[in-house]
């Protein structure tokens, strides 16, 4: 089964947006911040695996109802 995502995944050049990262209070490279408009909801700093991103970011996805076939 398939998840939807209604929102928006982007990137930031750190060093060419320093008003932003500084924000965001980005103090690594990479970070990833989950934000819900300028809330943040979580957030990962350094490399991270694909479980952690799974576990930072799964709360926030809606999954699909998956009806059983008749």
């Amino acid at each position: 089964a398939r998840s939807t995502f209604s929102g928006v995944i982007g990137s930031i050049d750190a060093d060419a947006n320093r008003a932003l990262a500084a924000a965001l209070d980005v103090s690594a490279v990479p970070t990833l911040v989950l934000l819900d408009g300028s809330k943040v909801l979580g957030r990962l700093e350094g490399r991270a695996t694909g479980s952690e991103i799974t576990e930072l970011i799964g709360p926030y996805i809606r999954r699909p109802v998956v009806h059983g076939s008749s």
